[in-house]
């Protein structure tokens, strides 16, 4: 039983618990985020190689985007993903971002309302929209029988 948290780069984790594993704000490539950002550190893993392992892990691998800004939703890598592959991401009143991970062939994508729990294999996550900060931002609570 293998229970981690592999770091990637910037603000992407792969959390890994038994067989299943979750994927969070995915940026792997060398695309620019905002125009002129590039992922610092580079994540370790090939975006290629992270791709093949996600798509081979089938219902065993899900996907966590926090928000649609280019930094944490990868576009050049989310076209490579396979579109049965789990999704999750906030309830958003704008669905421009969810229109974007569609846009991505993305078909399998699960809105969470916030406060609302999804369970994931071992996984139980919800969000948390601060509307004083942000109405397109939120906060994911990913929790399992051992943490939060």
């Amino acid at each position: 039983m293998s229970r981690d948290i592999h770091f990637l780069n910037h603000t992407s984790f792969v959390l890994e618990y038994d067989s299943y594993f979750l994927l969070l704000d995915p940026w792997p490539s060398e695309s620019l985020a905002f125009e002129s950002w590039k992922p610092n550190p580079p994540c370790f893993l090939n975006e290629n190689l992270l791709s093949a392992f996600i798509n081979a892990s089938k219902s065993k691998a899900g996907i966590v985007i926090s928000h649609g800004h280019d930094d944490h939703c990868d576009d050049s890598f989310l076209k490579k993903i396979s579109p049965s592959t789990n999704v999750f991401y906030p309830s958003y009143k704008s669905k421009g971002s969810l229109r974007r991970l569609h846009g991505n062939g993305l078909d399998k994508v699960t809105e969470i309302n916030s406060l609302d729990f999804v369970n994931f294999g071992p996984f139980s996550m919800s969000t948390f929209i601060i509307k004083e900060h942000s109405h397109d931002d939120a906060v994911f609570i990913i929790k399992t029988d051992q943490y939060v």
